[in-house]
């Protein structure tokens, strides 16, 4: 359980966008924290692969190297 106060165009902008995609704000809050989260977390690893790692990589070397996961 989490509880948070918003301001009233932040609440106005959340309520409008809930009745557009008919969901609940509950859902869309949730949804915008994981991709927050998630968006963190690959700055930080990108972060961490330059700090580690000089070398430049070709667009072809990278979809080779994570054809797996795309």
């Amino acid at each position: 359980m989490f509880s948070i106060r918003l301001g009233k165009d932040l609440e106005k902008s959340l309520h409008d966008t809930s009745c557009l995609l008919n969901v609940s704000k509950s859902k869309l809050v949730k949804e915008a924290i994981e991709e927050y989260l998630l968006d963190k977390a690959d700055y930080f690893d990108a972060i961490k692969v330059l700090q580690n790692d000089n070398k430049s990589h070709s667009l072809d070397e990278v979809l080779e190297e994570f054809k797996d996961e795309l």
